[in-house]
């Protein structure tokens, strides 16, 4: 019922929302000065200390930046009373904005208010210790934050993971985060923690508003392996994509993954560890040739449920490389789960391993899988680093990497990651909120609104209006 009144709000309000402003900013090396209008290109800012509205557009031209002007902290908060749009730090060539961190201990591109979106931008590391690519993470221990995005963004080489999400307490953190077409690589370098790729560590709720509030989509995650020892011990991520520790805050919205490529990691491609409340979807997620590291895991899977509750997975596509991994070898399953619940839930999946290690779990549900048929992968080897120079978008850069894990056995088609497409098709779970967004680039998700919208300024979709408060 909730899915259903949420569609008939899409549908009632699917009118264009306003644009914004669009101000520019560019590094010092190209005329970047706080004393600036930003107004137009001549005259860009240096930083993101400015007042904003939401539907604003901050501009950035090609460049390399200053990782010290976009740590936490280095910007305002945004003037959003509807609570329906973003500011947006867009750079106006995809990837051709850099950031390179070359201190330690220092983060590079960082959220730390509400209504804010960042796309475009390429972050890498010359000195991979303490440092995370991406992240959100409160300004203050009682200030929380809430919607906001990453999207079509390159990280790589990073030490404490590429897109990380972090909470200052179990009361104060971040909550409607959509991490959406970024490339995640190598980001699990430092070892002073054991981390993992796109790392979301207990997030915190700002509302109980029923839908989706963590949105993980079309991002492809590879290379993330722990070194051994982190943390003092045998390695317990370098996962692709992690949910951590939720229990924490007893978070209760809904989370997400659905439409990711999670390969060649050295933990699992996916992991949720821990949670007590909220229900988890992992859908259409294309994995394999996980579990390169010496992690200490078992069982020891492709993808990993662990002391949780309430996960669905369908629709996915797993495929192990071989009969064993992990730290001791233990047998290497396609899904796998342990301290689990009833709750939990694998059906519909598209399941291969070679050694007919498929599934393995104690008390949660295996229904209706499909197994024991090499889906035929075009070419499941180990990607490389990123080099996206001169491409339009992520899923331009990573076309090889997507051709290479696209099934060709036709039982298999339907299965794990399937190609964007720009026409909305209604997914009762896309985050209701982004029907608002109008700065979402277009290409990285199949929209998930109502298809009578208009589309964005850049990218497509159905707006909603009338200074609804949509979550």
């Amino acid at each position: 019922m909730r899915y259903l009144i949420r569609f008939l709000l899409v549908i009632l309000f699917a009118v264009p929302a306003a644009h914004g402003t669009t101000y520019f900013i560019a590094p010092a090396s190209g005329g970047g000065s706080d004393a600036n209008s930003g107004l137009d290109s001549g005259h860009p800012w240096l930083t993101r200390l400015h007042n904003t509205n939401c539907g604003d557009v901050i501009s950035a031209v090609a460049g390399t930046y200053d990782e010290a002007n976009f740590r936490l902290g280095t910007m305002n908060a945004v003037n959003c009373p509807s609570g329906n749009n973003v500011t947006a730090l867009h750079c106006a060539v995809f990837d051709a904005c850099k950031i390179v961190i070359a201190t330690a201990a220092h983060d590079a591109m960082g959220i730390s208010q509400s209504y804010w979106q960042i796309d475009g931008w390429d972050v890498t590391v010359s000195n991979p210790s303490t440092n995370a690519c991406f992240i959100a993470f409160p300004p203050n221990n009682t200030t929380q934050i809430h919607h906001v995005i990453f999207a079509n963004n390159v990280a790589h080489g990073c030490g404490d993971g590429t897109f990380t999400v972090g909470a200052v307490s179990a009361t104060v953190g971040v909550d409607y985060i959509s991490i959406i077409g970024n490339i995640s690589y190598n980001g699990a370098q430092d070892n002073a923690n054991c981390y993992s790729n796109i790392d979301i560590v207990f997030p915190v709720n700002s509302d109980t508003v029923p839908g989706t509030h963590i949105y993980v989509a079309g991002n492809i995650s590879w290379g993330a392996l722990d070194p051994n020892p982190c943390g003092g011990v045998t390695p317990t991520d370098g996962h692709g994509l992690l949910f951590d520790s939720w229990n924490q805050s007893s978070y209760s919205g809904q989370a997400v993954a659905e439409n990711n490529i999670l390969v060649w990691n050295g933990g699992a491609g996916f992991q949720i560890f821990a949670n007590n409340a909220g229900a988890v979807y992992l859908r259409q997620n294309t994995l394999a040739g996980n579990q390169t590291g010496s992690i200490n895991a078992n069982p020891c899977p492709e993808v990993t449920v662990n002391t949780a509750i309430n996960v669905v997975s369908s629709k996915n596509l797993a495929v192990t490389n071989g009969a064993t991994a992990c730290n001791g070898s233990p047998p290497l399953y396609a899904l796998g789960s342990s301290f689990d619940a009833a709750s939990d839930i694998f059906s519909n999946n598209f399941l291969y391993s070679a050694a007919g290690n498929n599934f393995v779990g104690t008390s949660a549900v295996f229904s209706g899988n499909l197994t024991g048929t090499d889906p035929l992968m075009a070419n499941a080897a180990q990607p490389g680093a990123p080099n996206c120079t001169g491409k339009a978008s992520v899923p331009d850069c990573a076309s090889a990497i997507i051709a290479g894990f696209t099934a060709s056995a036709p039982s298999a088609v339907g299965y794990g990651y399937q190609t964007p497409s720009n026409t909305p098709n209604v997914n009762p779970f896309y985050p209701a909120w982004m029907c608002t967004v109008t700065t979402l680039p277009s290409g990285l998700v199949t929209p998930g609104c109502a298809a009578s919208g208009a589309a964005s300024s850049m990218g497509s979709g159905a707006q909603l209006s009338h200074g609804a408060t949509i979550h």
